[in-house]
């Protein structure tokens, strides 16, 4: 039976690259093509979310009878701080855990200024 392919030693001979541009193109203003409205637009000074914030589980947080009040101050100060790492006001974070996992998962202790035991201490 006849071999259909010879077996390479190198990899380097199967992957080649047979294009390379020679010039690029830069342009100055944006191309005729791309739909340029008259100018930014402007955001809203407050922006409006559609779930609820992290103002509305911090009063929940406040309102909660079954919590301690040891508990209730510590989640408060806790969500407080985690806004304040996050650079971002109460009012626009989603109380959601999906909506804010990755960009608490995301904080470094360097850079919030806090030791790495503190940035684990919340326990929301």
């Amino acid at each position: 039976m006849p071999k259909i392919r010879k077996k390479q030693a190198c990899i380097r001979k199967i992957y080649t690259v047979d294009y390379f541009p020679n010039c690029t193109h830069i342009h100055l203003q944006a191309s005729p093509s791309i739909n340029v409205l008259g100018g930014p637009v402007p955001m809203t000074l407050t922006a409006t979310l559609f779930e609820p914030s992290f103002v509305d589980l911090i009063a929940a947080v406040e309102h909660a009878t079954e919590l301690s009040e040891q508990c209730r101050r510590h989640w408060v100060c806790s969500l407080r701080q985690l806004a304040k790492w996050l650079d971002r006001p109460v009012e626009v974070i989603p109380a959601r855990w999906q909506a804010v996992r990755f960009s608490i998962g995301q904080l470094h202790h360097a850079r919030v200024g806090v030791t790495a035991k503190t940035l684990s201490n919340p326990q929301i």
